[in-house]
Order: structure tokens, then C-alpha cells, then sequence
């Protein structure tokens, strides 16, 4: 009965969202939604247009008029509140955050903001050339508790009403400084309809130990590593020794492809026993940063 009522409550919140928003409110089924009020005719600075495409990993933007006012006039967001994605995100742990993301029609300025106006828990500007693929990817401690993300992408410099801000600001300001002084942006076209693209979108923890590892004997006195590649690693460290406490004969190798899936370890002895475990290396605040060391694999050298 009560996992009735929290749903019935969900379902009216949605519901009364709708009534009041127009098309700038979910509808059942959404991962994104859209402040779009000026398609309702509330043209003081709002944006018009409609979401296009609205999954899990992404959405596309079709915005007639992106609004005059400020950077959030024109936005697309999620909100674990409203029902939409997954959005959980808890103050002083480690999270990662990437997406791909294009703009069809012109130049623009996007500000990623994770967290609310009054507690930010991670926050970002990016500079997207018109027709290019922005491939976006950081990893963060979350200063705050969240369950929202914005994209937002109106066409002025305006961060009004955020309290939450610090470092942020600072970060406005090199934009500022660098794409121009006025209001607008650099390119003019972005007071004109635009079409945004996201795909492929992760908000969630780093990818910082190491799955499906294996090690295989193979012809010649070798050994095969395998493993699950990491959206997150910077690069991988691999340690073996003769001992399972690896205290003996201890030799490191450090893979720097973050794309590599395997390795292969040549000249061991044959007859005798080897001990492998390996692990992530990855980047937080301009650090490298290190996951936990996988399971170890034992191996003797019969090839």
C-alpha cells in the first residue's frame, strides 16, 4: 500500500508540473525536459521549441528561439525528483560525468551544472564549435548533495540568483574575458534557432577497479592479461611477483592506452609460478589518482 501512494504522489507531482509548465514540464517516460514556456505564449525571455529526440543516454534540442534573457532561458535538464534518470549524487564522494555533444547551427557556450541554484555540486563551462562533436569528460567530488543536472544554453552571460557558485564564477570570467565582453556571445547566431545534440551521457561513479581481468599462459614463455576496459582510466599499473603477497622478484608495468584491453608479458621462467593484479589509474582535481587493486591471478608457466 505504501509503495502505492509514493507512486500515486509521483504520478500527481508530474501531473500538477504539466498543468502549470505547459511544455517546459515532463511528461511519464522522460529522462529530459525543457523550460519551453514560450510555447504557451510566456515570452518574457523563454525559450521555444520541443525535445526531439528524450532516452537515457541522451537528447536533441530543437530550439526555435533559445530566449533573450539568461543562460538557463534556453536549458534542458533531469531531475530524480520529477522521475526523470537517476540523478543521486552525494556530497564529498567521487562521481564522473561525460557526454557528446554537438550544435548544429552555430557556435555556443554551454554551462553544465549539477546540483541546484542554491547548492552546486559540480559545475562546468564548454565552448562547442558549430557542427563539431564536443567529446566532454571529468571527474569531480561533488561539494553538495544533488538529484538535478542542467545544460543550460540561452544566449547571455547571465549566472543570476546563484548563490551556490564560487569557483564557478572565476571560470565565467576566463570565458568572459576570452570569447568577449558583451552580453552576447562571440557568434550572433546564437540568438537564432538552434539544434543541440547530447549522446552518450554518464553521471555516475568512476570507473576505478578493474573487471573481468584475466591471465592466460601462452606459447613462448608468456602471459596474456585481459580485462574490461575503464571509461575513467588515465592509464593502468600491472604488478607480479613469485609470491601472493608480492613481497618477491616484484616488477611493475604501466599500460598509458587507456583504451587497451590486454597485454602481454614475455621472457618469465618456465616452471615456475606467477602472481598478476592490476589496477586503474585515473585523474581528479589535475591529480592522478589510483582504484583499488583487482583479484589476483595465479599462473604457472607450462608453454
Amino acid at each position: 500500500m505504501e509503495k502505492f501512494i509514493k507512486k500515486l504522489m509521483i504520478a500527481l507531482t508530474v501531473m500538477f508540473l504539466a498543468i502549470i509548465c505547459g511544455n517546459g514540464a515532463v511528461k511519464a517516460g522522460d529522462y529530459w525536459a525543457s523550460n519551453l514556456y514560450a510555447n504557451n505564449g510566456n515570452y518574457v525571455g523563454y525559450s521555444e521549441g520541443s525535445i526531439t529526440e528524450n532516452t537515457e543516454r541522451g537528447w536533441t534540442a530543437n530550439f526555435k528561439s533559445p530566449g533573450w534573457y539568461g543562460i538557463w532561458e534556453a536549458q534542458v535538464y533531469q531531475s530524480t525528483k520529477l522521475g526523470m534518470g537517476n540523478v543521486n549524487i552525494a556530497k564529498d564522494k567521487r562521481y564522473s560525468i561525460r557526454f557528446d555533444i554537438k550544435s548544429e547551427i552555430c557556435n555556443k557556450l554551454i554551462y553544465i551544472l549539477v546540483g541546484s541554484s542554491e547548492k552546486v555540486a559540480f559545475s562546468d563551462w564548454i565552448y562547442v564549435k558549430k557542427g563539431e562533436i564536443y567529446k566532454y569528460y571529468s571527474n569531480f567530488i561533488a561539494k553538495e548533495d544533488a538529484t538535478e543536472i542542467h545544460f543550460g544554453m540561452g544566449p547571455q552571460f547571465e549566472l543570476e540568483g546563484h548563490s551556490g557558485l564560487g569557483e564557478e564564477l572565476y571560470r565565467y570570467n576566463i570565458y568572459r574575458a576570452k570569447y568577449g565582453n558583451s552580453k552576447y556571445w562571440d557568434d550572433e547566431s546564437a540568438l537564432e534557432p538552434m539544434t543541440i545534440k547530447c549522446r552518450n551521457f554518464y553521471l555516475g561513479d568512476i570507473e576505478k577497479n578493474i573487471k573481468n581481468f584475466k591471465a592466460v599462459n601462452k606459447k613462448g614463455r608468456k602471459i596474456k592479461l585481459t580485462w574490461k576496459k575503464s571509461n575513467d582510466a588515465y592509464k593502468y599499473q600491472i604488478a607480479y611477483a613469485s609470491n601472493k603477497k608480492f613481497t618477491k622478484n616484484v616488477n611493475y608495468k604501466n599500460v598509458k592506452s587507456k583504451g587497451t584491453k590486454s597485454y602481454i608479458i614475455k621472457k618469465l621462467k618456465k616452471g615456475k609460478t606467477y602472481y598478476f593484479k592490476m589496477r586503474v589509474y585515473y585523474i581528479l582535481n589535475r591529480k592522478m589518482e589510483y582504484g583499488n587493486w583487482s583479484v589476483t591471478k595465479k599462473v604457472k608457466i607450462k608453454k
